[in-house]
């Protein structure tokens, strides 16, 4: 169902995903998918395991299925097993694997104003637009949330450490980006395949991605 719709088979070719008009964001992960309407509305669908899809259950959605909690989104986030998204407030609220309170998107998980936010597995980032400050919280075995060790868990927003005035953000299931308003880019967590840019298996703090121009 993450095309959205019942296929036995991979889609080929473009297909326009049924019952969406006005769409104005969408976020995708392997199996999910979540769309933004202009009025607020977030609709999603695809795999939902974790409970990623916002709508407090845990069956995957076949059609896009709009999420009950909220209806002022500005933005969304969606990761391997969880969702971010940011209201019209600039608070950002996740739900899913990880996620704080019930896990079902209706506890508040990073006080406003923020700017941006980054779900990955288990965990999420966010930009705090008032000092352009980035805290995460979530799962850290690998240091994914950048604070200095890899205590398995960070139950509150905690700032990453080393970093500077941050203006972009982004993550994947076990590590977290950030480019500084220098133009520098910095990364951290889980690194055995060079995802991080510096050769690392594991960095616990945001290391500087050499060799770009």
């Amino acid at each position: 169902g993450a095309i959205g719709k019942i296929e036995d088979a991979p889609a080929l070719v473009v297909e326009t995903v049924p019952g969406l008009t006005d769409v104005t964001a969408i976020a995708a992960s392997e199996q999910s998918a979540c769309a933004l309407r202009g009025g607020g509305e977030l609709w999603c669908w695809g795999y939902n395991g974790y409970g990623q899809l916002g709508n407090g259950s845990y069956d995957a959605l076949t059609a896009p299925t709009k999420t009950p909690f909220h209806l002022d989104w500005k933005s969304v986030s969606l990761g391997a097993d969880q969702g971010c998204g940011i209201r019209a407030d600039e608070t950002a609220w996740c739900w899913g694997e990880g996620a704080p309170g019930d896990g079902l998107g209706t506890a508040e998980t990073y006080a406003g104003p923020v700017s941006s936010v980054a779900a990955g597995m288990a965990f999420s980032c966010g930009l705090h637009a008032d000092d352009s400050s980035v805290k995460c919280l979530g799962a850290n075995q690998l240091g994914q949330t950048g604070g200095g060790s890899q205590a398995a868990l960070v139950g509150t927003p905690a700032g990453v450490v080393g970093l500077g005035a941050v203006m972009q953000l982004d993550a994947s299931p076990l590590r977290a980006c950030a480019v500084q308003v220098d133009g520098s880019l910095y990364c951290w967590g889980a690194g055995n395949e060079g995802e991080i840019g510096n050769g690392a298996a594991v960095r616990m703090l945001p290391v500087k991605v050499q060799g770009l121009p």
